[in-house]
């Protein structure tokens, strides 16, 4: 009698120990199959994560050299103006040396003060441009570091994407393995309480 009480006590504490062994493993399982899932949302935003950083950049370059053209035209129109200018300073000089004593039409003073106030409207112009063009460079160097920071975030979010994915090929092989161990001392448990039997 005391024998089989001594069986039934310790095939009784066995079932317990194997039971809460097998809780314990269970919800190993579910803590493991949640980081799973968490793992596999922060992937899926990881390969969400835009690609294409340049494309601003390249139409800030573009845009700076339609300004760059844009004020050597400027500059050439300033020169041929220049030039036109000193010609008729020159011409007029003539006329009024060989014509100090006939009075002068005021053609030519017309002419010279539309012209000068044209060369005056071309240098402002060019003023503007050359601004235009030294901020549109700041932008152009400010995006550029941007592109570059955000191309070193891209590249360590591609760094943890790698991580992931092997964390989660980890942890998905976790539940195999504790199905496998749950069913291995399932079958020793049995296996001892036959042969205590």
């Amino acid at each position: 009698m005391a024998e089989l009480k001594a069986k039934y006590t310790l095939l009784h504490d066995t079932v317990i120990s194997t039971q809460e062994s097998e809780v314990q493993l269970l919800q190993d399982a579910k803590r493991f199959t949640e980081q799973i899932q968490q793992q596999q949302f922060h992937l899926q935003q990881a390969d969400n994560f835009p690609e294409a950083f340049s494309t601003e950049v390249s139409k800030m370059r573009e845009q700076l050299l339609k300004y760059q053209n844009e004020y050597n035209a400027v500059k050439e129109r300033e020169f041929h103006n220049q030039y036109r200018l000193n010609s008729l300073m020159e011409e007029k000089n003539l006329i009024i040396k060989e014509f100090e004593k006939i009075p002068k039409p005021g053609e030519m003073d017309k002419k010279m003060k539309i012209l000068r106030e044209s060369t005056e409207e071309l240098r402002k112009e060019v003023m503007q441009k050359k601004l235009e063009i030294k901020n549109l460079r700041e932008d152009l160097v400010s995006k550029q570091k941007q592109s570059l920071k955000e191309q070193k975030e891209l590249e360590e979010l591609l760094d943890y994407q790698v991580v992931l994915k092997d964390e989660v090929a980890h942890h998905q092989t976790v539940p195999v393995q504790i199905g496998k161990e749950i069913e291995k001392m399932t079958r020793k448990k049995v296996y001892d309480l036959i042969f205590l039997f």
